[in-house]
């Protein structure tokens, strides 16, 4: 059963979860006019370092499932190769000192965490074909996709000024197989405001009978996240930068 379709956390995750959100406390998922999410959509977060992809999975209302890098699901050496080189280094912009022992400490327990989670690993190779299966499994069972599709190379930005283009694939192909065509849900996670802010959904398939293509697409995510930073959360970064 190693490709089953993952609806809810296991007891131990649940758990998990349960601590971690003693130790973060209290943090606000509101979408825009208290609108409800319907039964299944792919939300689109913003990273914000390593804990957005914590606060969005420990805190939406129901269990989604989430996309990352395949590394994570690898041995201990490759998720620490990951941590270090990648995350740390080059996008955390860390001290190789502070780089070192968080990665090895993060590598020890981060499989346990990313497999309870039901992370679907992505690759940039025709191996995200199967990413791309399995989300769509997932959808078909009514759990979210949560993706973080920020264009990172050099690090993490308050708000994405480019973002990667598979969930534009995603939800070509869950049209073709079911003609539905999925909300997508940009979202912004302001740190100081402790709040996620879900915005106004996207409709692919319907902006491409409408003359788009993957880039406008792509495009229209980052104004909408933009526009979600500009309301919720720009003023208070300005005070924090401010005291």
């Amino acid at each position: 059963m190693k490709n089953a379709v993952k609806t809810r956390r296991s007891f131990a995750m649940a758990t998990a979860v349960g601590i971690a959100k003693i130790f973060m406390g209290k943090r606000e998922v509101v979408t825009e006019d208290n609108a409800p999410l319907p039964k299944r959509f792919v939300l689109l977060g913003t990273h914000q370092g390593l804990s957005g992809p914590i606060v969005y999975h420990c805190y939406m209302p129901m269990f989604c499932i989430p996309w990352g890098t395949h590394e994570m699901l690898g041995n201990y050496r490759q998720r620490w190769k990951y941590l270090y080189h990648v995350f740390y280094r080059t996008k955390m912009h860390f001290n190789k000192f502070t780089s070192f022992v968080r990665a090895t400490l993060l590598a020890a327990v981060s499989k346990f965490f990313y497999k309870g989670a039901g992370l679907i690993g992505t690759y940039r190779d025709g191996r995200q074909l199967g990413a791309i299966k399995r989300a769509v499994q997932s959808l078909e069972h009514n759990v979210p996709i949560v993706i973080f599709p920020e264009q990172s190379d050099d690090g993490y930005a308050e708000v994405p000024s480019d973002v990667h283009g598979g969930f534009v694939l995603l939800c070509k192909k869950f049209f073709h197989q079911h003609g539905e065509d999925l909300p997508v849900y940009p979202s912004y996670y302001c740190k100081k405001r402790r709040k996620i802010v879900i915005g106004k959904p996207l409709f692919v398939n319907s902006m491409f009978s409408n003359g788009h293509d993957t880039q406008s697409i792509c495009m229209a995510v980052c104004d909408e996240v933009r526009r979600l930073y500009d309301i919720h959360g720009k003023d208070s970064i300005q005070v924090a930068v401010s005291q």
